[in-house]
């Protein structure tokens, strides 16, 4: 369950360490490439029950924006666990020569796709427009039968160094 997400890290020490105490439960910090934000995230339940009463009992400790994420969780050396870079693939759906083009299709894409992993990349003279952090060739294959669904007519894979959570 998710209670946080702060700019700074000494903030989410501290959050970590009075949620700690506040919940009586492991509190682990999370910090997010692309967003740039350390998340404060409690709890090892392993059902959506055991997530929904944390959930409820962090809200009457003073957590009111406390929601529930999916996610693994394991005790690590450090609290903080940052992602690490992969030889995977994105999927390109648009490409073009203005920055704002490329601006407005993310912003579609999000929309369409229903998903925020979306990257404008720039290779002179084009700005393209990526999706996914998929680690596998089949994985990315998969995504572009659903990216011709929403309408882009020639999605396809490109390799490259990806940013993906350490498992």
């Amino acid at each position: 369950m998710q209670i946080a997400a702060v700019l700074d890290r000494t903030r989410a020490e501290a959050f970590r360490a009075e949620a700690g105490e506040k919940l009586n439960t492991p509190v682990y910090i999370y910090y997010d490439e692309d967003t740039h934000l350390y998340k404060i995230q409690a709890g090892n339940s392993r059902t959506a029950k055991e997530a929904e009463r944390l959930q409820r009992e962090a809200k009457d400790r003073g957590y009111r924006e406390a929601f529930v994420v999916r996610a693994r969780v394991e005790a690590a050396a450090s609290p903080v666990r940052r992602p690490v870079t992969v030889l995977g693939y994105r999927v390109q759906v648009f490409s073009a020569s203005s920055q704002q083009a490329a601006e407005q299709a993310r912003t579609k894409a999000r929309e369409l796709l229903g998903r925020e992993d979306i990257y404008i990349e720039f290779g002179p003279p084009f700005f393209t427009v990526r999706v996914g952090n998929f680690r596998k060739r089949k994985e990315a294959e998969a995504f572009i039968k659903v990216a011709r669904q929403q309408g882009y007519d020639t999605p396809f894979p490109v390799q490259m160094h990806i940013s993906v959570s350490p498992e």
